[in-house]
């Protein structure tokens, strides 16, 4: 073969990509761009890759060929695309732990937007600002920011992000202890979604934080009403949905908290085989939730088992643990763990679940169990102080009660 066929041929493959990726044929364009050389693809093929990596659950490699993207619209002077993969890389890593590494990227970010003219990209950096101004307990200027970033998604158009500033709004009001109006607030968020005047990506992302915000207002059913909505959508989608299996997460906590456990178990199971290998930590809720019910069900084994499959998936398996050692008879191993899990998770307080600072609460023994938040008291929500040094807060929330985005991911 010449090397003028073979150019022909990479460029046809590309062209191949190009209109999967247009076409959310995410396992194909993925299948396509990983066969092609690297010095072939633009800082837009790249971005493409990433998320036909997200979609089909590779989220080290999305990071990977977003940092890819990044650098090359920085090399072209796009401040806008190169803002977006930051903010997006920053989301990411703060999901996953990384403080410090996410930090940076927000700080990219915002130095590759500022200055620019308006732009819908500024929508994510004002979203950042709503949810560190909603941890520090400064509503009116968490607000101000939340609708801020809805007037600049409406004039520049972009359904999309002017429902996820109804959902950050909606995450002010319920930390101020307004549920009512923030929990309209939310349907109305919802209906976006299950209208179809979202695009894919943030159709799952808006059920996703909504499940989450429903739960975290001890809501079931709502989020049960909600959880069957995204259920279907997700039935709808191709099969490489990475929201497939996160929808499945939020449905096994509903049927948890309802004590239909055997439908939770089942549930539970088919989580975790669309999930693994891919999304460890999603699946690791799914099987914290197998060993809750295992151990409610005095199956003390079985339970012990799908705790040490949490802690190797990458979850804490506390509290479910610590009452797992009290029914053992081992009350002073049970206070000893609580003590020491209290005393991590307090090192770094954030709000419940994952936002858009994708921060997980780290004080809260009941995160991501859609149980009734340890820092919720009769009279609302208890304020906590942030340590980590990522330089924002939390909505998809300064409170327990806030925006949850405990499953989702970015693309």
């Amino acid at each position: 073969m010449t090397e003028r066929t073979i150019d022909r041929a990479a460029a046809d493959t590309l062209r191949q990509a190009r209109d999967a990726a247009a076409h959310e044929a995410w396992a194909e364009a993925y299948r396509l761009l990983g066969g092609l050389d690297a010095g072939r693809l633009r800082p837009d093929d790249f971005a493409a890759f990433a998320d036909a990596a997200w979609w089909t659950s590779r989220i080290d490699e999305s990071i990977v060929q977003r940092m890819q993207a990044y650098s090359g619209y920085v090399a072209e002077g796009a401040a806008r695309q190169a803002g977006l993969m930051a903010w997006l890389l920053f989301y990411e890593h703060q999901l996953a732990g990384r403080t410090a590494v996410a930090a940076g990227w927000l700080r990219r970010a915002r130095r590759h937007l500022r200055g620019e003219p308006e732009c819908v990209e500024q929508c994510y950096v004002a979203w950042v600002d709503a949810e560190d101004a909603q941890q520090r307990g400064a509503f009116d200027e968490a607000m101000a920011a939340a609708r801020h970033m809805a007037g600049i998604a409406r004039r520049c158009g972009s359904p999309d992000l002017l429902a996820m500033s109804v959902q950050a709004q909606a995450g002010v009001l319920v930390a101020q202890g307004r549920l009512r109006d923030g929990l309209d607030l939310l349907d109305d968020a919802m209906c976006s979604a299950m209208a179809g005047e979202l695009s894919s990506f943030f159709t799952g992302w808006t059920y996703c934080l909504g499940l989450q915000q429903a739960k975290a207002c001890i809501d079931l059913e709502r989020a049960a009403e909600w959880t069957d909505a995204a259920m279907r959508w997700c039935a709808a989608m191709p099969e490489e949905n990475n929201y497939r299996g996160l929808c499945r997460v939020h449905q096994v906590q509903v049927l948890e908290l309802r004590g239909s456990w055997s439908e939770a178990l089942a549930e539970a199971g088919r989580t975790c085989e669309e999930l693994l290998p891919y999304e460890r930590r999603s699946a690791a809720e799914a099987v914290y939730l197998v060993g809750q019910i295992q151990r409610r069900r005095g199956e003390l084994t079985a339970a012990e088992e799908s705790y040490d499959r949490t802690h190797e998936l990458g979850r804490d398996p506390q509290p479910g643990l610590a009452l797992l050692r009290l029914a053992q008879g081992k009350a002073d191993a049970s206070a000893t763990a609580l003590a020491l899990a209290v005393a991590r998770r307090t090192r770094v307080s954030a709000p419940c679940s994952s936002s858009a600072s994708g921060r997980r609460c780290r004080s809260c023994p009941n995160a991501g169990t859609g149980d009734r938040c340890a820092a919720w008291s009769p009279a609302g929500p208890v304020r906590r102080t942030r340590t980590t040094g990522s330089g924002t807060g939390s909505p998809r929330s300064g409170q327990c009660s806030a925006g949850t985005w405990s499953a989702c991911r970015i693309r």
